[in-house]
């Protein structure tokens, strides 16, 4: 059952996981149809990489991108993240609130303990 809720203000922590794990998403499939059409292509010499002073290049190149792209991603959201908070809350404040659409769990936590 799909809830809507009204977001007047967000936690950095949250703002920031919820920027990384969308920054990811988008790298998971870029790195997936990127590592899909080089396999495709066929080019064995497309890809290459260097580490240190060490060179890998073919398949085993096309995955270690498979999973670099991804975290990549992941990081440049985090910098997003950091850069786009403020500016995020001021325009959240201007417009009084964001209402978002899905599945939530609403868990309370208590601000004083026993």
């Amino acid at each position: 059952m799909n809830t809507r809720i009204t977001i007047k203000s967000i936690k950095i922590s949250s703002y920031i996981r919820l920027c990384v794990w969308a920054a990811l998403s988008v790298g998971i499939l870029y790195g997936l149809i990127s590592f899909l059409f080089s396999l495709i292509s066929g080019s064995t010499g497309g890809a290459e990489v260097q580490i240190v002073s060490m060179t890998i290049t073919g398949v085993p190149a096309k995955l270690l991108l498979l999973l670099a792209v991804p975290l990549t991603h992941a990081f440049w959201g985090l910098i997003f993240s950091l850069i786009s908070y403020y500016p995020f809350m001021i325009i959240l404040k201007r417009w009084k609130q964001l209402t978002i659409e899905g599945e939530f769990e609403i868990k309370v936590q208590n601000r004083w303990h026993e």
